[in-house]
């Protein structure tokens, strides 16, 4: 069974991707690092040079290669990667989807400290930007099997939460 990892940029895709990994013995995937190694820049170069257009269907052509080839790990997707063509479903189907869920506020005062490696949110001109674009997201997110409100769990809560869900669903089909 894969776990795969949603929510908004900022929110510990990544992080908890990489924690779970270990304590499951699972390998772990990032969808951004694979894109990277695939045109051989950063996400904000791809996104800067060739559009996000350009950067959505790269990262529609490797999600399906991954979910396609590899089964029984652990997948941190793109903020934005459930907002997109018929991903949502894909991840869905060929996995446990998990919304780690945190509130616009906290993700916009993490995202304004850390924005150099952030092209999306470089791109809102207003604080509102940011906030319809969260809006928007979030409705693709919530679509996942499960949520988790992370904001007031300790990340050894949230990775425990993680485990749980995993271990009830691995062996339904």
């Amino acid at each position: 069974m894969n776990i795969i990892l949603l929510g908004y940029m900022g929110c510990g895709k990544t992080f908890y991707a990489k924690k779970l990994s270990k304590i499951t013995n699972l390998p772990f995937i990032d969808l951004d690092s694979l894109i990277e190694e695939k045109e051989k820049k950063f996400i904000n170069k791809i996104i800067n040079e060739n559009g996000e257009s350009y950067f959505r269907e790269i990262e529609n052509n490797i999600l399906n290669q991954v979910l396609n080839q590899k089964n029984n790990f652990i997948f941190a997707t793109g903020g934005g990667t459930p907002c997109f063509f018929n991903n949502l479903d894909l991840l869905n189907e060929f996995g446990l989807t998990i919304y780690l869920r945190k509130k616009p506020e906290k993700l916009y005062n993490f995202l304004i400290k850390n924005k150099y490696n952030r092209p999306i949110f470089n791109s809102f001109k207003t604080i509102e930007d940011f906030f319809n674009n969260f809006n928007y997201r979030e409705k693709f997110y919530l679509k996942s099997k499960v949520t988790i409100d992370c904001d007031n769990l300790s990340n050894i809560q949230i990775l425990t939460k993680i485990n749980n869900h995993y271990n009830e669903n691995r062996f339904k089909k």
